[in-house]
């Protein structure tokens, strides 16, 4: 008798590129809170206040018990850990998905011999490695953003949506619990809006009683959004940040369209084709720089522009390919990349690439598929030694390795504490209960000052005003309050 092939479980998948993804993260990660729009939602977290537009009532509440259950640490650097948790399990859990269904695949081979788990095993952890250090995964994983957390939720969607749990109410019930969430953190979740549709359907079909499934779906998920109170109950309160004052239904409303940046929402210049030609060669360029370094995507508009294609296309075609094995799975993660080009060509405001973000599990699904069926037709003609299926194996490996060296220098922010020195010196410089106007547009300037003053406590005489909120009708009950 012979010994059983090594077993490899989705665990040791899980936790192994898992822990090697969390260190990077945590090495590279910013000290405190960095420059955008992380000063502004680490002070709203620290104080359960409303940040701009649409308010990001999970988030606030989950980075306020983050900051709370870490007091030794500075609140901005407790939000960066959050942060690369969040983006390290969701690469981990990827590649632990692809390991189990890659392992699925593997088993419905007749012959024992030629299954290989060892070499599955490689190649899903080397695939998970690969997707952490992509440019835009690794970068929000430096820092205090939003778009982390959506991430997470999407790809516990990803995983549920694609797998047989979702059959029966409670696989419903668990679906619409995390497309609340998701919906209750950050719209772009609306991305995985068809691959969600059509697990419910799938559900549904198969059930004696259809209807049950989608009153499920929807009671659920809008019992979630009813986290939305936040927003009123915070702002009656008038907290030192408090956006919008959606203390009203009127405000409310505000600030759940948009708010501010309303009217940069959508496309009002030149034709619908410019548009969507602007629109969609921002979203394959957002592709190219994923893979290849900053300076040569800066240098070679057209190399970058080619390999986004591929990549994206690439990513289309083997969601289409999956479809036939796994209709709901494959068609739904191929509309969810469409749905993030209709991001680009509808949403135009200068930091879309968060948007993006969602895209990357459906991408990293289909980009496996592609390759399987290339494996798949090669060992049909010759099937190549153990030694050469391991060296196939660890390819993903090799690209994780090139996106390492390609990424970090870009994305390394352990040495910039920037913000807290520039608010530090601005507030120092002024007398006693100056008034320091911020410009309009300028965000980082008066996060910063937001940030020195209501997380550090810097110069409270100092009265902060933002020139780009002067007409506001809310901005006002920013002063109303005593001492403010």
């Amino acid at each position: 008798m012979t010994q059983p092939a090594k077993s490899w479980s989705s665990a040791a998948v899980f936790f192994i590129p898992g822990g090697l993804i969390l260190s990077l993260y945590l090495w590279t990660g910013a000290p405190g809170a960095w420059w955008g729009d992380g000063l502004e939602l680490a002070a709203a977290a620290k104080t359960l206040g409303v940040p701009h537009p649409t308010g990001y009532p999970l988030y606030m509440v989950l980075g306020h018990l983050t900051i709370r259950a870490a007091p030794f640490l500075d609140a901005g650097r407790a939000l960066t850990i959050f942060s690369s948790l969040l983006c390290a399990g969701s690469a981990a859990m990827l590649g632990a998905l692809l390991f189990v269904r890659l392992k699925e695949r593997d088993s419905a081979r007749e012959s024992d011999a030629d299954r290989r788990p060892l070499s599955i095993a490689l190649a899903a952890s080397g695939a998970a490695l690969a997707l952490a250090f992509t440019r835009t995964l690794w970068e929000h994983a430096t820092f205090a953003e939003v778009y982390p957390l959506t991430l997470g939720l999407g790809v516990g969607i990803v995983a549920l949506a694609g797998g047989e749990k979702i059959r029966g109410l409670k696989g419903v019930a668990v679906l619409g619990s995390l497309w609340g969430l998701a919906m209750l953190n950050h719209y772009s979740i609306i991305a995985l809006g068809p691959l969600v549709a059509f697990a419910v359907l799938r559900s549904a079909k198969a059930s004696a009683r259809p209807a049950r499934h989608f009153l499920v779906f929807f009671g659920v998920a809008g019992a979630f959004l009813l986290g939305y109170l936040y927003l009123p109950l915070r702002a009656s309160a008038n907290p030192p940040l408090n956006w919008g004052d959606p203390s009203s239904p009127g405000r409310i409303l505000w600030v759940l369209t948009g708010g501010d940046y309303g009217a940069m929402n959508f496309s009002r210049d030149g034709s619908p084709g410019a548009a969507v030609i602007d629109g969609l060669a921002r979203w394959i360029d957002w592709w190219g720089r994923q893979v290849l370094p900053e300076s040569w995507a800066d240098a070679s508009t057209w190399l970058n522009f080619l390999v986004g294609f591929v990549l994206a296309a690439g990513a289309l075609a083997g969601c289409i390919a999956a479809a036939r094995r796994n209709p709901s799975l494959g068609w739904g993660l191929a509309a969810s990349i469409a749905a993030t080009a209709m991001f680009s060509i509808l949403y135009r405001i200068p930091d879309i690439e968060g948007y993006f973000l969602i895209a990357l599990p459906a991408a990293l699904l289909g980009w496996a598929e592609l390759l399987c069926l290339g494996v798949e037709a090669l060992h049909r003609r010759r099937s190549p030694p153990p030694a050469a299926r391991v060296a196939m194996a660890g390819l993903p490996l090799v690209l994780a390795a090139y996106l390492l060296l390609a990424h970090y220098g870009h994305v390394e922010k352990s040495w910039d504490d920037g913000p807290e020195r520039w608010a530090s010196r601005v507030l120092e410089s002024l007398p006693e209960d100056a008034i320091i106007l911020t410009r309009q547009g300028a965000d980082s300037e008066i996060y910063a000052l937001w940030y020195a003053q209501i997380v550090q406590g810097l110069r409270p005489d100092v009265t902060v005003f933002g020139t780009g909120f002067i007409f506001q009708g809310w901005y006002r009950k920013y002063f109303e309050a005593e001492g403010r």
